[in-house]
């Protein structure tokens, strides 16, 4: 049983005696205690400069000031930048406090549980000799406060920076030592981790290489291995020790981590934070070669493709675990095995479920481009599927401001063309005349517009200034001008893709023809 949670009616007396140290609080009763007024930043910052003071209080009343910091620093309301720099403040003495909370002064310390209550059975005097192991406020101030860190630091670059100048990494890891037997620590020490290390190479090889961390973020996943959160949490925080950083793959791998997130994804397959953050790990770690050939091993394409599976509506569990098959599809070795597993199905799956979410199709395209890079047996299989095409072309038109994604998608259709030399087009069967990129393009808007396609091109300035580039160009214009204003005909039951983006004319030409390079950026 964790710490700070089996003493009988522990709770019941804490409510008590914060009942009555608020009643002589001054500033901070509970009437004043307004996370969504107006004044919540000045609020939070009498509260920061209040905590500073945390040595001259007993632990009942630093926890009444952490808990209200904590309260206006949740996730949902601390969205003001001002808020943010106000409860920056904080960060050192909360950091003290955590410093405090392991060292081997608490064992002489006079705080104790606060003032006497000769009402209550076995209570204790405040002169009593406690420790951190039997002190239930305590344990309760520590898990607050990892509490005000995570969400202060989280996605805030001052603050995140006025922690790791603190030493907050070193004395998480103290503090993880010292209440190994805890959970609630335990999972809210790995998600400061997870805020010190967002979009910080330094502090990921800090953390993973220097505090040598992760062994024990796995023990403790190996002691609460049925507790949801904390392994969720142990996957956030492994998410994110691998995003930048090579080396930490590798030890994560080394340290059992791979094995410990596969089990976790079998027998939790009901849980969407277990699938969701499990994919999210993988992913990073399916960048490391040595990491991938061991995830192919251990059986990692079943797990993945369970979860997308058991959860085809969560974009997150779609994005990340798509994002496992991209990684895992990059060496050549593996694209034939992935392919069979039925992944490029449930990608096609996930963009036609998520049209308006960027990340799943950039997700999806990527993975597809990295499985049938010289596979043909894998090219032949996705053109089989009577939506593919329709799905990329709608995905860019949806998307078509993002030009790193139109980009994207332009390499896959080159991609799915690949090992033909000539100008694009698209055809229905192999005994029908193709129709050009740029024909489609036409026929699609005339379709939408149920005109004439030859008129439809008038309402894409793209497309027409892709006619007129086209003119120019000797190498296009017998393939292209001449078939671009077609009547409208009836959309095949499946297309084709035989030919994309020749750059035959590149070189020859004094001024760059737009259709020879780019003709897919306009479907």
């Amino acid at each position: 049983m964790d710490q700070g949670h089996g003493t009988p009616g522990f709770h019941s007396t804490l409510r008590r005696k914060l009942t009555s140290l608020v009643s002589r609080t001054g500033n901070h009763s509970r009437k004043n205690r307004t996370p969504h007024g107006s004044d919540a930043p000045d609020v939070i910052a009498h509260l920061s400069l209040d905590i500073a003071k945390w040595q001259s209080m007993d632990f009942l009343a630093m926890l009444l000031l952490v808990e209200q910091l904590r309260e206006m620093t949740e996730i949902d309301r601390f969205d003001s930048k001002e808020r943010r720099g106000q409860a920056g403040l904080a960060v050192k003495p909360l950091i003290e406090i955590l410093t405090f909370a392991y060292s081997d002064q608490i064992g002489q310390e006079t705080r104790g549980s606060g003032a006497s209550d000769s009402n209550e059975k076995g209570s204790s005097t405040s002169s009593a000799k406690v420790t951190p192991a039997t002190d239930p406020t305590l344990v309760t101030v520590v898990i607050q406060v990892l509490l005000c860190l995570r969400y202060i630091t989280k996605g805030d670059a001052a603050n995140i920076e006025a922690a790791t100048s603190h030493g907050a990494a070193q004395v998480c890891k103290n503090i993880m030592v010292k209440y190994s037997a805890n959970s609630l620590i335990q999972r809210n020490c790995y998600m400061v981790f997870r805020s010190l290390t967002f979009n910080r190479a330094d502090n990921q090889r800090y953390i993973v290489q220097q505090l040598d961390v992760v062994p024990l973020v796995c023990r403790s996943m190996t002691r609460f291995a049925e507790n949801t959160s904390l392994q969720a949490s142990a996957f956030m925080f492994i998410q994110n020790i691998t995003w930048l950083v090579e080396e930490n793959r590798q030890i994560v791998e080394l340290e059992g981590g791979i094995a410990l997130i596969l089990t976790a994804m079998k027998n939790k397959p009901e849980s969407l934070e277990i699938q969701k953050w499990g994919c999210g790990a993988l992913q990073n770690l399916a960048c490391n070669i040595e990491c991938t050939v061991k995830l192919i091993r251990t059986g990692v394409l079943e797990v993945v493709l369970k979860a997308m599976t058991a959860f085809p509506r969560d974009c997150i569990v779609q994005n990340y675990g798509l994002g496992v098959m991209r990684n895992l599809s990059f060496m050549k070795d593996h694209r034939l095995e992935v392919a069979k597993t039925g992944a490029i199905g449930l990608a096609l799956r996930a963009m036609r479920n998520h049209p308006s979410s960027l990340e799943v199709q950039s997700s999806a395209c990527s993975f597809i481009f990295n499985v049938i890079i010289e596979v043909d047996a894998n090219r032949l299989l996705l053109l089989q599927s009577p939506e593919a095409l329709d799905l990329f072309f709608d995905s860019m038109a949806h998307h078509s401001d993002d030009t790193r994604f139109v980009e994207k998608c332009n390499y896959l259709l080159d991609q799915l063309a690949s090992g033909n030399p000539h100008s694009c087009y698209v055809a229905p069967e192999l005994s029908v005349e193709p129709y050009s990129l740029l024909e489609l393009a036409a026929r699609q808007l005339a379709r939408e517009r149920k005109t004439m396609a030859g008129i439809a091109v008038g309402f894409l300035p793209s497309v027409f200034k892709m006619v007129e580039s086209a003119k120019e160009c000797p190498e296009c214009t017998q393939q292209y001008v001449s078939n671009y204003a077609v009547a409208i005909k009836s959309k095949p039951v499946c297309w084709t893709l035989t030919r994309v983006c020749s750059r035959r004319c590149v070189g020859t030409m004094t001024r760059r023809c737009v259709v020879c390079l780019c003709t897919c950026t306009y479907v």
